[in-house]
């Protein structure tokens, strides 16, 4: 029987891209840090916002604003390795705002029936038109939900932030969170056939 290969002890492969904490910090001089930093996560938080605002062409126009503000406040960042937390804070403070505007706008009559975000472009057109019939049936359950609930699971389903970093963006305990993202699964399954939760 031939010996086994040794164990190799060698740490396992890291991602060779610099942190976004490293980016943020070349960012103070270097605008191309900066560009990598939103090539990094502008899909993610514009999904964020589409979810939050429920319009996917203000949901572009909101996150490029939330670009323009994290780059005047480069220098106020603190590095903690919790830039995408930071970021999309960014963002719910801004949707936070649209939603108060839009609110204004309906009372006078000046409101425009929410778009959705884009479904994701896959291979196979059945499958497209099936994720496609899914986004909108859980985008029509999510927002009849709260704001604070559909922040939550936004943030915790979404963009699979842990319950830490959605304390940061949303500046309330973890356990607040947990029970408001309990809570609006249980209030999503009654407007959600149960096999497009899973």
């Amino acid at each position: 029987m031939p010996p086994s290969p040794p164990l190799s002890l060698a740490p396992p492969a890291t991602d060779p891209r610099p942190s976004d904490d490293a980016l943020m910090a070349l960012a103070a001089t270097d605008r191309r840090a900066f560009a990598e930093l939103v090539t990094r996560h502008e899909a993610a938080l514009r999904r964020l916002a589409g979810l939050l605002i429920g319009d996917s062409e203000r949901a572009r126009d909101l996150v490029q604003d939330a670009f323009v503000l994290a780059w005047e406040r480069r220098l106020t960042y603190q590095p903690r390795g919790q830039l995408k937390a930071w970021l999309a804070g960014i963002v719910r403070n801004l949707g936070a705002r649209d939603r108060r505007k839009a609110k204004v706008r309906a009372f006078f009559g000046l409101a425009t029936p929410p778009a959705w975000t884009e479904p994701a472009r896959l291979e196979d057109p059945f499958t497209e038109l099936a994720a496609a019939d899914r986004d909108r049936v859980l985008a029509a359950a999510l927002q009849r939900l709260p704001p604070k609930m559909r922040e939550a699971l936004a943030l915790r389903f979404v963009e699979g932030l842990d319950y830490d970093a959605m304390a940061v963006v949303l500046d309330v305990s973890a356990s607040t969170l947990r029970s408001r993202v309990f809570h609006g699964l249980a209030q999503l399954s009654a407007h959600v056939p149960e096999e497009l939760l899973r």
